[in-house]
């Protein structure tokens, strides 16, 4: 959906674009950012800019999701923790049983 807004930063009109994928804006504004349009006969020529302002509901969203994120790594990190603790755990069993075996020989 488009609305059409009067822009005092700007001085003149500005439109206000919601796309049905949000996660596809800072694609749009990449590609139409700049951009010369209009024909001068049947459209005025005139220059695109945009730029991407996150709302208040899109940076909540975003900033649950790298909370997920980082709470995901940090379990990731805590499990190979555990899992190298283990080996090494096993590893020192092995080596004390075949030193036990040793002095039982001697």
């Amino acid at each position: 959906s488009i609305a059409f807004v009067h822009d005092a930063q700007l001085g003149g009109r500005s439109a206000r674009v919601k796309l049905k994928d949000d996660s596809a804006l800072p694609r749009a504004v990449d590609q139409l950012d700049d951009t010369q349009v209009g024909d001068g006969e049947m459209i005025e020529e005139c220059l695109i800019r945009c730029r991407h302002v996150m709302g208040r509901v899109e940076r909540r969203r975003q900033e649950e999701e790298s909370a997920k994120k980082r709470q995901a790594e940090q379990e990731a990190e805590h499990e190979r923790k555990r899992k190298a603790e283990a080996k090494a755990a096993v590893s020192a069993a092995i080596a004390e049983k075949k030193r036990k075996a040793r002095e039982d020989v001697a």
